[in-house]
């Protein structure tokens, strides 16, 4: 009996895991259907740089030159990217 009830909370566990794998893909797709691939992919880019930014807050990480400048040439680039959009939704708008 033992051995079937932790097969079952086993079972539970993983298709907890996948469900959520599975809703994860769900939104990913959702968003690259309403605002494109580029724009998800732009976005993307700056999971690295939040992580950086965290680990130096929270964790008390040391941050090096290079990643402070890599983190801000990729902050100013998605910002120009995004802007450059934004700029063109308001031209199409009006």
């Amino acid at each position: 009996m033992e051995i079937n009830s932790r097969f079952t909370k086993d079972f539970e566990i993983t298709l907890t895991e996948n469900d959520s794998s599975i809703n994860t893909i769900w939104q990913s797709a959702k968003a690259i259907d309403s605002i494109g691939a580029t724009t998800v992919s732009v976005g993307i880019i700056g999971e690295p740089v939040l992580a950086i930014v965290l680990a130096y807050l929270l964790l008390g990480e040391t941050m090096s030159l290079f990643q402070l400048l890599g983190g801000i040439i990729t902050l100013l680039g998605m910002g120009m990217y995004f802007w450059s959009k934004s700029l063109k939704y308001n031209i199409q708008n009006k």
